[in-house]
């Protein structure tokens, strides 16, 4: 079986290939521990993505991350909302790191 990548780590995930002398008992827990460490990790990024010590900018990022998603150029409605929500950022505050992630840092 090839193995996967998670695709923002960068590290392998390998949650359904058991390892040599493993039992059947021992690969359910491993697979378990496994899919409960992703489990935590995901809620203290979700938690994380509302963090005051973060700035807008950094929360968009850290929102794509999770939904694995690229906010668009040109962000309208209820997805502006939903990430409005999500990140604790208000709706201007989200339009204002959009147009700030837009234009290219001065040289």
């Amino acid at each position: 079986m090839s193995s996967d990548f998670d695709n923002w780590s960068g590290r392998a995930q390998h949650p359904f290939t058991s390892v040599p002398g493993e039992t059947v008992a021992e690969h359910r827990i491993r697979v378990g521990l496994q899919q409960s460490d992703r489990i935590e990790r995901r809620e203290r990024e979700c938690q994380e993505q509302r963090s005051p010590n973060l700035t807008a900018v950094q929360r968009l990022r850290l929102w794509e991350r999770l939904h694995q998603l690229r906010i668009p150029a040109v962000l309208q409605g209820t997805l502006a909302s939903v990430i409005a929500g999500d990140t604790g950022l208000s709706i201007e505050q989200v339009h204002e790191a959009q147009l700030e992630r837009a234009v290219p840092p001065a040289a």
